[in-house]
């Protein structure tokens, strides 16, 4: 079993090491900038801040990689507080990589200018979307229009300006299942079911005997109290624990955590007898009487109540074997 059990550690440590390889493999890190706040109200007629789009290639064609410049030109004493952000969608627009954005100074006007490489999925015309750039002039924070730019993406069919291939549609990042997790999916299904079956057996051939194991266990514990030199209060709660423990499991309830009275109750809707309730009730109730009474028996007393325990257990074994036999000859 232990050998099984280091196997399957192994085998799913492979696992998850492959596993965890191909995901960092596929994975293409995003381009995506972080969006800005929303933008003030649009100050369209506004001369302090200009915005534009350009792009370096005429007409890039699907999948292409080119690159989109988002120039602004800013007045002096103009502070650009929401940078201007080009929404994506992979199935049309992919973003792949931005530059940092560069400052210069054009005619005494600010100039900033970032580059972005992208590329176009669908053919047609495709257009930027609208956005705005936020800056503060006085005091007073405003926006301004970006210029969009359309940017004409021909079909590779319908021209021979590039016969190079590229893919069709966008890149889709897939997990990788090295042939490893097959083989280890397989050996772990296998053994799972050798030990769930081992278990089976183990169990369906132990079942018949397990009630008399607990019969003969015990009367065990309750013949080696008869030689135990300890004081009532500790022997007749050691007796009632015994005989607890027992019934808990004969009958597969909580008699541990129960009062006599609950205990007996719950008996009664059992296979036991009436006669052997009864019997119960008095071995329990001499165990209640010295631990919460303070009765202090006799030590042939004890040994009465030691050999009525071991005569209970052993008829309910009795009768229990009765009824195994009784249903396979039924059977």
């Amino acid at each position: 079993m232990k050998i099984i059990v280091g196997a399957l550690l192994i085998l799913m440590s492979m696992v998850l090491t492959s596993v965890g390889v191909a995901q960092i493999a596929t994975t293409v890190p995003s381009a995506t900038p972080t969006p800005t706040r929303i933008a003030p109200p649009l100050d369209a007629l506004s001369s302090d801040v200009e915005a534009f789009w350009t792009a370096e290639s005429p007409a890039p064609l699907v999948g292409e990689i080119f690159t989109l410049v988002l120039t602004l030109l800013a007045d002096p004493g103009i502070e650009i507080t929401g940078w201007p952000v080009l929404p994506s969608n992979d199935d049309v627009l992919e973003l792949v990589e931005s530059d940092e954005a560069t400052i210069t100074v054009v005619d005494g006007r600010t100039q900033y200018t970032q580059r972005i490489r992208v590329r176009l999925w669908q053919i047609g015309t495709y257009t930027t979307p609208e956005v705005v750039v936020v800056y503060t002039s006085d005091g007073i924070e405003r926006a301004a229009p970006v210029q969009s730019v359309t940017i004409p993406v021909p079909s590779v069919l319908a021209t021979n300006l590039d016969t190079s291939l590229r893919p069709a549609l966008a890149p889709r990042d897939l997990p990788y299942f090295s042939p490893w997790w097959g083989v280890t999916v397989a050996v772990v299904a296998a053994a799972s079911i050798a030990i769930v079956w081992r278990v089976f057996v183990r169990r369906s051939g132990n079942s018949q005997a397990r009630p008399e194991r607990q019969a003969l266990s015990a009367m065990a514990q309750l013949e080696d109290l008869r030689n135990q030199q300890v004081s009532p209060e500790i022997l007749y709660p050691l007796i009632a624990d015994i005989v607890r423990r027992y019934v808990s499991e004969r009958f597969g309830i909580s008699a541990m955590e129960m009062t006599t009275t609950e205990l007996l109750e719950t008996l009664r809707d059992s296979t036991m007898s009436q006669n052997s309730r009864q019997q119960l009730r008095w071995l329990l109730n001499q165990a209640d009487l010295v631990k919460f009474a303070g009765f202090t028996p006799e030590t042939t007393h004890a040994q009465r109540t030691i050999s009525a325990a071991v005569r209970w257990v052993k008829e309910m074994d009795s009768l229990h074997r009765e009824v195994t036999s009784k249903g396979e000859a039924i059977a």
